[in-house]
């Protein structure tokens, strides 16, 4: 969503000359050429360079009746994704590009919403003697995850307190919240885990799974809570896994 508002707000910036990503083509001075017409006339590269003048030629034209519309609707789920999520989708990446969209979109007025990205990232820096370093993400659950089934295959006690702990904090961080998967899914509730440390709107199964795999093998004293928490989960393997 920051993409398309920054594509259609068109925001420009110059560059210095060397920053440039003319390593991704074999022959630089060949690079527009690889976007050319190619030899087959029905495949998808052709329908698609066909219809790009047309596009290009409504997206130069100054009559956009839903444009406004458009950028309000995607302007208002942006910042309502900055929320339960550490920023927008908990990764570097989506953040980032939420930064150059608020900056696109002359906010002025700051609410604690819309710094919610600058903030997040300032968590997420790291300094070293010679540079910052900024992380991805933060995937503290599935490190929690993988380093329980790790104890667990190296025979530490089900019922030792290290896996108790980490089996309780990961409980805290179940997603029962509703979340964008559930828009074509409305019927099914949530219950899953995040590969980011808070991402209440995507949860996805391949995490989740590996938190279940890390809590099968846990002899944890509270076995309803246990049992609450395993019992949501096998309904959301009737979804996509990141619809």
């Amino acid at each position: 969503m920051p993409l398309t508002i920054l594509y259609a707000r068109r925001s420009r910036r110059l560059l210095l000359p060397q920053l440039n990503v003319e390593e991704l083509f074999r022959d630089p001075s060949a690079r527009f050429v690889a976007f050319g017409w190619g030899p087959k006339i029905a495949s998808w590269h052709e329908r698609f360079s066909g219809a790009r003048p047309i596009g290009e030629a409504d997206e130069w034209s100054p009559w956009k009746p839903f444009r406004r519309r458009a950028l309000e609707t995607a302007s208002k789920w942006m910042l309502e994704h900055f929320e339960r999520s550490d920023g927008l989708g908990a990764i570097y990446p989506a953040m980032m590009n939420a930064v150059f969209a608020l900056l696109a979109l002359g906010v002025l007025r700051r609410t604690r919403s819309q710094l919610g990205p600058l903030m997040g990232l300032q968590h997420w820096k790291s300094r070293k003697p010679t540079r910052s370093v900024c992380s991805r993400a933060y995937r503290r659950v599935r490190d929690t995850a993988i380093a329980m089934v790790a104890l667990e295959e190296a025979g530490v006690p089900p019922d030792h307190p290290a896996l108790v702990r980490a089996a309780d904090w990961l409980l805290d961080r179940q997603i029962f919240a509703p979340g964008d998967w559930q828009q074509n899914n409305s019927s099914i509730q949530a219950g899953g885990w995040a590969f980011e440390f808070r991402n209440d709107f995507y949860p996805d199964l391949d995490d989740t799974a590996f938190v279940l795999l890390a809590l099968a093998g846990v002899a944890h004293p509270d076995r309803d809570r246990m049992t609450h928490a395993t019992d949501r989960v096998p309904r959301l393997a009737h979804c996509d896994a990141e619809s």
